[in-house]
């Protein structure tokens, strides 16, 4: 088990002050990687030169699908270079069933060669995916129209518990498509505010007791510029409940 950071969670640091004290903040917060919302300019030797320094590891990367469908082997490179664990594709939408099973057939082929390389490739959700189209959810066309060997199921806890979900009893009903999360994107809401992990409405314990614990959680905190306890406070917890 590890811990990583979303890297978008203190996106006014790597805006006002670059990618590199971001990834200081990250060290110091005591995460031990990141998972990165772009790369502020910087190439892909630049940042992994910059882990080293720091000790920390790639948990993944979030790109959007058009640059990834597009030139599938310039991002695969990319993680290459910085001994990515994974990329994701952050964000889809569409208004017709056909066309998110589409967008899973596509993803289940990009995935394929991903795979191929040896990085976990996978699909994040927000809220949208689980308000029916066509009578269906969006996330299930999905995974019906993708494989669990090419395309993993990034899920967002907060995402889904704020949709009406409850994360523990979507993953037990899909255990056929979704045994195992890799990365999980481990968020914490009180009320209509993001909170430490384990502080909130979000029960991660009752997730983790039907799925194994992953090799990564990737914390988000989207209360830009005050979160700083809270991003501290979900390591703290996090090690605590689920450490070995």
């Amino acid at each position: 088990m590890k811990i990583g950071l979303q890297l978008y969670s203190i996106k006014d640091i790597s805006a006002e002050q670059g990618l590199l004290a971001a990834l200081d903040k990250a060290k110091e917060l005591g995460y031990d990687g990141v998972e990165f919302a772009g790369l502020f300019g910087l190439t892909p030797e630049e940042v992994k030169a910059a882990l080293d320094e720091r000790g920390l590891e790639c948990a993944g990367f979030h790109e959007g699908y058009t640059g990834v469908f597009e030139s599938p082997e310039k991002y695969i490179e990319m993680c290459r270079i910085c001994n990515a664990y994974s990329l994701c594709v952050p964000y889809f939408n569409a208004g017709s069933a056909g066309e998110w099973a589409d967008f899973g057939k596509k993803l289940n082929e990009v995935g394929k060669l991903f795979s191929k390389n040896g990085i976990l490739f996978g699909y994040h959700n927000h809220t949208h995916e689980f308000v029916p189209v066509d009578g269906k959810l969006p996330i299930d066309i999905v995974l019906e129209n993708s494989e669990n060997e090419n395309v993993f199921f990034e899920l967002d806890t907060r995402h889904a518990f704020v949709a009406g979900v409850n994360p523990a009893e979507y993953v037990k009903e899909h255990s056929g498509r979704v045994p195992h999360i890799p990365v999980l994107h481990t968020r914490d809401v009180s009320g209509d505010r993001d909170t430490a992990v384990g502080a909130g409405k979000v029960d991660l314990a009752g997730l983790m007791e039907v799925t194994d614990i992953p090799e990564w959680f990737v914390v988000e905190n989207e209360n830009f510029g005050t979160n700083e306890d809270e991003l501290r406070d979900s390591v703290t917890y996090l090690r605590k409940v689920f450490g070995s």
